[in-house]
């Protein structure tokens, strides 16, 4: 979980894969945020990144690929009706 990719950016620097962790991406008209900016401080606020920011860490970092990930505490992690709806 991390908002920023900034200790590993000489190993990442044109890399073939980037993996970077996302959560909560901003869906007008269904998400809890007004605005994106709003959404992306509250996940920065908790240590995160969305996917938005992800892409331009890759972008930034000239990676070829962009390979999103997120783990939760909050989620199961098994076949329940829980773990697989938001």
């Amino acid at each position: 979980d991390t908002c920023s990719a900034e200790y590993i950016e000489k190993l990442a620097q044109n890399c073939d894969v980037l993996i970077h962790e996302a959560t909560n991406s901003f869906f007008p008209g269904l998400s809890r945020f007004d605005t994106q900016k709003e959404l992306e401080h509250n996940t920065k606020r908790n240590g995160h990144s969305t996917p938005e920011m992800a892409a331009q860490e890759a972008f930034r970092l000239n990676a070829k690929a962009l390979l999103l990930t997120h783990f939760s505490t909050r989620h199961l992690g098994d076949a329940s009706e829980e773990s697989i709806t938001m």
